[in-house]
């Protein structure tokens, strides 16, 4: 990471991760300051190849809490979303696909946003590739990729914006195959069936790991920190996997203040993780997987 004066530099893998080395990342990102009269930073993000990924306004410098539009562009200069925020939360978007034609759009209603079992968007229309209309108007059917889950080949009836009766699919790197019910975007049950024939039924899609008490770790974690005077502040993000075992694994730093707050964040974090006892692993489709969990750990 790098400034230059009334611009902050960042260098960014795929997976979000920041990093100090140009060479290592992915693409870069460019905050500068609001533009006369407003108080939004100005977002860019370039490939490294040169060309436009992202532009958007942010209320922060880092992380990015975006605000108004959106838009994203596929590396061939198509643009990829199109989409409106507020407070941080995207409202609304339209996707397309990288040939230029667009694929879908979706709202996303803040009322499903905690509502569990439940679809969080409303979709509007639905076109493949070459154009052809799925749904239109919040109604018809869907058979692609699934709009949250990139992962998820799936086929059904989409009523009202919704995913309603019977739905089948698979995930086709697990060569998993799965078929669903649902009523108003409401899961009603599933059954999935895993690579090596295991069945397993459910009534939610994901059930994140549970580590207890977040505020109690939070303050061992907080606790467990010993720094000298004159130290940099500002927050680590620490990821790790909560393994099928409910175990704790594959600790990495996700966003960096320098190399020896990171060391002490990491440790900070596996030492109050050790301490907890009933960690239970992530449920997906019915059984236990191996889940990515962040921790922020603040200094100052």
């Amino acid at each position: 990471m790098c400034f230059a004066q009334a611009q902050n530099v960042y260098y960014v893998k795929n997976n979000g991760r920041l990093v100090d080395i140009k060479d290592s990342a992915d693409y870069f990102r460019m905050v500068s300051e609001p533009d006369s009269g407003s108080n939004l930073y100005n977002v860019k993000e370039y490939y490294k190849s040169g060309k436009v990924k992202l532009i958007a306004k942010s209320t922060t410098i880092e992380p990015q809490f975006y605000e108004g539009q959106l838009i994203s562009f596929y590396e061939n200069g198509k643009r990829d979303v199109l989409a409106v925020y507020n407070k941080g939360l995207c409202i609304q978007a339209n996707k397309y696909y990288n040939n230029g034609k667009l694929k879908s759009a979706i709202e996303y209603p803040e009322s499903l946003a905690n509502q569990d079992n439940y679809q969080k968007y409303k979709l509007i229309m639905y076109n493949d590739s070459t154009g052809k209309e799925l749904v239109v108007n919040g109604n018809g059917q869907y058979s692609g990729y699934d709009e949250t889950a990139f992962d998820r080949y799936n086929t059904g009836n989409i009523v009202n914006g919704f995913k309603d009766g019977i739905w089948t699919g698979e995930y086709p790197k697990e060569k998993t195959t799965f078929i669903e019910e649902y009523k108003s975007g409401r899961l009603v049950s599933g059954e999935c069936v895993t690579a090596n024939k295991k069945k397993f039924t459910y009534k939610s899609l994901e059930t994140p790991p549970n580590l207890g008490d977040i505020d109690n770790l939070m303050g061992m974690i907080t606790n467990g920190i010993r720094v000298e005077k004159g130290y940099e502040h500002g927050r680590v993000l620490i990821t790790f996997i909560i393994n099928k075992d409910g175990e704790a694994t594959d600790f990495k730093v996700k966003r960096s203040l320098n190399d020896e707050l990171d060391r002490k964040a990491v440790q900070a974090v596996k030492n109050a993780l050790r301490y907890l006892k009933g960690i239970t692993p992530g449920i997906q489709y019915g059984h236990p997987v191996n889940i990515s969990y962040t921790l922020p750990v603040a200094f100052g």
